[in-house]
């Protein structure tokens, strides 16, 4: 397979990281329906996937292998995203903690939300 394509998939890549621009068609992904049933007769019987680019998956890849050790300088701690091990999900629940905490304190210093 790497003889089929990897020439051009070099050429790209180099040529991206070289000038920072990729061509409009890798971030096309056409979609596909692969029935679920013999025969479907309906759309809920189909399973859409989609074809995504594996050029922009192996520039991404580099790029992201390449910025990891510098994401401690670039990203504060203090960041929601872009750190090992933290999910962005993980805000949402900061936020629901902090809001439930705070429509229930008592006293003059609380929040009414």
């Amino acid at each position: 397979m790497w003889r089929v394509v990897g020439r051009n998939l070099s050429e790209m890549a180099i040529d991206f990281f070289s000038t920072g621009t990729l061509p409009e068609t890798v971030f096309e992904s056409p979609m596909e329906l692969i029935p679920k049933v013999k025969n479907p007769e309906r759309v809920n019987q189909l399973r859409p996937i989609s074809l995504n680019n594996v050029s922009l998956k192996a520039i991404t890849k580099a790029m992201t292998s390449r910025l990891k050790p510098l994401m401690r300088k670039l990203v504060s701690p203090k960041q929601g995203s872009f750190i090992l091990g933290r999910q962005k999900t993980d805000n949402i629940i900061v936020v629901q903690e902090v809001l439930h905490s705070l429509r229930h304190k008592k006293g003059k210093k609380g929040v009414s939300l």
